[in-house]
């Protein structure tokens, strides 16, 4: 089985561009559903495990589309973002409106490509998200009856992770600064960034009690990135009890997964796992 990987350009509302990879086996027949892969903060689509992620689910007949948001700041292999400015404007709406964009895009022919697979398609789309990405995925899915499973990798559980007193500095010089840990490169994060979260009331624990749809949550135990508690709080607030969850012992926020990629850890092998008996694959 060889798996076709081809690159695309979408021009979202914004005339910013919203650029993936579409992942499909040769062998591909039947109906199936439609995977979209969103990476997380500081994240783009060849990251670490998601191009290992896509391959792994187009083995098993999905069309998987992995993207790099519109604003992403267009990391390099090194993890420096080259687009330092596009980072600093990106907002959670924004992050939203690109998933919905590709969406369109695959089920109006908007984009040629995406011809070559359309026939395949059971009318059925997956959603998959990691750490921010997977918090953008959930929004995504509300009140979408286009979505019909949510997968979610290391999940935040609030898009607010800001001090009073953080937020009142953000307000006050129109900016964030910070520095990228990784990369030690200095980074801003503009105060729009933050007045979407206010203004679009983006708290998941207030919104999952109305989600209707199976969702399944991924979170490594020793996750010092995004602990474990906020993976409890989007369970513990689902009244539908449409929430699986799945805890994995000895690993953290990307399951032993570095960039670049070398090889699967057993961590990872077991979320993939637990997430292709979930889509059903």
């Amino acid at each position: 089985m060889i798996i076709n990987k081809e690159y695309f350009e979408i021009i979202n509302d914004f005339g910013d561009v919203i650029s993936g990879d579409l992942y499909y086996s040769d062998t591909i027949s039947g109906k199936n559903p439609l995977v979209i892969v969103s990476h997380g903060f500081k994240g783009f689509k060849d990251w670490g495990f998601l191009p290992y992620l896509s391959k792994c689910l187009a083995q098993k007949n999905c069309i998987v589309i992995c993207i790099n948001f519109s604003l992403n700041g267009k990391p390099d292999e090194n993890l420096i973002i080259t687009k330092p400015e596009d980072f600093a404007r990106n907002t959670v709406t924004r992050e939203k409106t690109d998933i919905k964009k590709v969406i369109e895009s695959f089920i109006s022919f908007k984009e040629p490509l995406f011809d070559k697979v359309i026939d395949y398609w059971n009318g059925k789309t997956f959603l998959f998200g990691h750490s921010l990405g997977a918090g953008v995925s959930l929004l995504t899915a509300m009140h979408n009856p286009m979505i019909y499973r949510v997968a979610l990798w290391s999940s935040i559980a609030k898009f607010d992770r800001y001090t009073e007193r953080q937020k009142k500095e953000w307000k006050k010089t129109g900016y964030m600064e910070f520095v990228n840990q990784r990369t030690n490169q200095p980074l801003k994060m503009n105060v729009s960034y933050l007045e979407d979260i206010e203004v679009n009331a983006y708290d998941l624990p207030s919104q999952i009690p109305d989600v209707n749809f199976p969702l399944l949550l991924i979170h490594g135990k020793q996750d010092v990135t995004v602990p474990l508690k906020e993976a409890q709080m989007l369970i513990d607030t689902n009244k539908y009890h449409q929430i699986k969850y799945h805890f994995i012992e000895n690993t953290g926020h990307t399951f032993g997964i570095e960039q670049p990629f070398t090889k699967p850890t057993v961590a990872l092998e077991e979320a993939i796992s637990k997430t292709l008996k979930f889509f059903g694959l």
